[in-house]
């Protein structure tokens, strides 16, 4: 949302432009064979590719064995693979008031699906999924922080990219900077944070979740600052 304000006063230079930014959060974590060792993964993108059949997708907590989820996980969607081992992807997206905005999945318990989760450890960690079936893309979710999970080409036929500045904010660690998600699919959509819009994805129409996207500008004189990469894309 972008709202224009205007001071009345004597002199006309006294307009101002103050943008009023909305940003939600969303996450993903995962639970099932996950190496002993992951969090000395430091910077390196793990990769897990699983297909399997539809057990569930409930609201339901994450199990133990999963790795930490940084935010409010909302629905727990369970995988069974060919070789019995049960994975369960856990995800949530937020509004700016923190009310949950998480749609079910679009899948049947019994179909066959295949899943892209790539997490980078850092300070914190950066996570993503691409979800699939027979019909094409069922969801993407990234919840990047110092940067990205996701990597170009994981979502067949969609490119997200950042796209025009909203507004700055002043801190006391530097200036925040918000941009727009542009979301490119069978046409390229321009969505503000934090909104959603219908994006066309080989012919397939998705609803498009702008979350949240902080880049930090010029100067910062804070350290650990991580900025906010923050995107969905549901069927």
């Amino acid at each position: 949302m972008r709202t224009l304000c205007f001071l009345i006063a004597l002199s006309p230079l006294a307009a101002c432009d103050t943008p009023v930014i909305e940003r939600g959060r969303a996450t993903a974590c995962l639970a099932g064979d996950l190496p002993e060792n992951l969090y000395e993964y430091d910077g390196d993108n793990l990769l897990f590719e699983i297909e399997g059949t539809v057990v569930s997708d409930t609201a339901e907590a994450m199990p133990e064995t999963a790795m930490v989820c940084y935010w409010t996980i909302d629905r727990v969607l369970t995988i069974e693979d060919s070789e019995g081992t049960v994975w369960s992807l856990g995800y949530g997206v937020e509004d700016p008031e923190g009310v949950s905005d998480t749609p079910a999945l679009d899948v049947e318990v019994g179909e066959t699906v295949s899943l892209t989760y790539r997490t980078v450890q850092s300070f914190g960690a950066a996570n993503g999924f691409v979800l699939q079936d027979d019909d094409g893309l069922v969801a993407a979710l990234e919840s990047g922080t110092w940067g990205p999970a996701l990597e170009d080409g994981d979502v067949p036929g969609l490119s997200v990219t950042s796209g025009e500045r909203m507004g700055t904010i002043d801190s006391e660690c530097g200036t925040e900077g918000h941009f727009a998600w542009s979301f490119e699919g069978d046409s390229t959509v321009s969505v503000d944070t934090y909104g959603e819009d219908i994006v066309t994805i080989d012919g397939a129409e998705t609803t498009a979740i702008a979350v949240a996207n902080l880049q930090w500008q010029g100067d910062v004189q804070c350290t650990d600052l991580a900025g906010d990469e923050i995107w969905a894309v549901f069927r």
